[in-house]
């Protein structure tokens, strides 16, 4: 491995992701300025190959394999992040490209954390749960969820092999949410948060906020959109039978 791509990494860090312990992998993952160029760190279990891909120059980098769990860096030259894709081989030779998860800033703001740990944000249900929506031009799902007491929580589901490793979430300061937004994902694709607790306990939980789930004995959520969505007389006396 290259001396200045060494010594830049934060071997401790890495771990934690590695071992799925890490609650803020955005500190870690994605792209981030130091002085001698780019960093782009990515940890792509089953990954045998990454480049990166600048969308402008369309030039492309090798990332360094520097953990065989599938963790992957590069140094790139320049001074500020600009797009960038992930183009990916795993180890069954498929292909995918893909926008980098941790390069998108939070959704939830300070001013939401304070009113949702006062009680009073009584439209937190517009922020929690698992939102469609476009950042920075980019179409794809805006997953959060409050899990005050978890060390790591997970975004799962068949986007990615119901495998916690891939999409750690991020905690938001000390207000015990964490979220995510991933790039791509299509309404009605079904999922859940994977939790991992104090004493390495891993849990799988069906989203609180959902807008909607699986028909019982199943019990993932799913992805859907509410704006549109119109009720009739149907839906209505079904819903007051439920009742």
């Amino acid at each position: 491995m290259d001396e200045v791509l060494y010594k830049l990494m934060n071997w401790a860090d890495i771990e934690a992701i590695i071992y799925s312990e890490h609650d803020n992998p955005h500190d870690i993952l994605g792209a981030h300025v130091t002085e001698e160029g780019i960093l782009v760190q990515a940890f792509i279990p089953t990954a045998k190959r990454i480049l990166v891909k600048i969308q402008k120059s369309k030039k492309e980098y090798i990332m360094e394999c520097v953990d065989k769990e599938g963790f992957f860096a590069v140094l790139i030259p320049g001074k500020k992040v600009i797009p960038y894709t992930l183009l990916i081989t795993y180890d069954n030779e498929s292909t995918e490209e893909i926008i980098d998860p941790y390069s998108f800033e939070p959704k939830i703001d300070a001013k939401d954390m304070v009113r949702f740990k006062s009680g009073i944000h009584y439209n937190i249900y517009e922020k929690l749960g698992a939102h469609r929506m476009q950042i920075n031009k980019v179409d794809g799902v805006y997953f959060a969820v409050w899990a005050p007491n978890a060390v790591r929580v997970s975004a799962v589901g068949d986007f990615n092999q119901w495998d916690g490793r891939r999409h750690p979430m991020r905690r938001l300061s000390d207000s015990g949410i964490f979220e995510l937004f991933i790039p791509g994902i299509k309404m009605g694709e079904l999922y859940k948060y994977e939790l991992k607790l104090k004493g390495g306990i891993v849990i799988l939980k069906a989203d609180p906020y959902a807008n909607q789930a699986e028909l019982r004995p199943n019990t993932a959520s799913i992805v859907s959109d509410l704006n549109g969505f119109t009720w009739n007389r149907e839906t209505r006396e079904g819903r007051e039978s439920f009742l």
